[in-house]
């Protein structure tokens, strides 16, 4: 496959897990992330807040079409 100029090559991944066989976490650590699609694109601008209040990071998304659905080309923007 060939990419196209500043992309890298995503790979899908999905996992079922048992919520009872993980061990408890140890606090509120981690993100919300809130993700804003441009219709009729391949763009998506995400926005990804920490729980701990630091200002939040944005990067703009821009996903080729691709035939294998474990995962193609994709090009991030981080401003």
């Amino acid at each position: 496959m060939t990419l196209p100029k500043y992309a890298i090559l995503e790979q899908e991944r999905r996992f079922l897990l048992d919520p009872d066989a993980l061990p408890p976490l140890p606090g509120p650590e981690g993100w919300l992330i809130e993700d804003l699609s441009v219709r009729s694109s391949r763009l998506r601008l995400r926005a990804m807040t920490a729980f701990d209040g630091s200002a939040p990071v944005f990067k703009l998304c821009k996903k080729y079409p691709r035939d294998d659905p474990r995962g193609g080309p994709i090009v991030n923007i981080y401003p």
